[in-house]
């Protein structure tokens, strides 16, 4: 069995989130909307649709449907921590540029904070 790799079809970033400075403020949807929209206004990315999830007591996701894929996040204030991703199945910058934005918004611990670059690819096995 070979497996056959082809050219790169997108770029997926995530982001692990650390020391959340001022866990309150971003447990509010209007501020992570905010965000999100920016992100995808910066890259140049076209939102096409969005859903957003606040729980109780603290705590809130949102995904935000793109056509060249999507920028999401998960947030736990009670751990000062955020999961944040963003994939374009596209050429170009636009994931990157995207996380760079939110990373930039949300004030956090840097230096514990964890980001992954993937260039997502076809590959299939003869």
């Amino acid at each position: 069995m070979r497996e056959f790799k082809g050219s790169t079809v997108g770029t997926h970033v995530t982001a692990d989130i650390v020391g959340i400075v001022s866990p309150k403020k971003y447990d509010n949807m209007e501020v992570m909307q905010k965000i999100l929209h920016g992100a995808a206004k910066k890259a140049k990315l076209t939102v096409i649709g969005e859903n957003w999830e606040k729980f109780q007591p603290q705590g809130l996701s949102g995904f935000l449907f793109l056509s060249e894929s999507h920028i999401s996040i998960h947030y736990t204030p009670e751990h000062s921590f955020m999961w944040a991703d963003s994939f374009t199945c596209s050429a170009g910058k636009g994931a990157q540029i995207a996380m760079d934005y939110i990373l930039k918004k949300i004030k956090h611990d840097k230096e514990k904070t964890k980001v992954v670059v993937i260039d997502r690819t076809i590959s299939f096995v003869k």
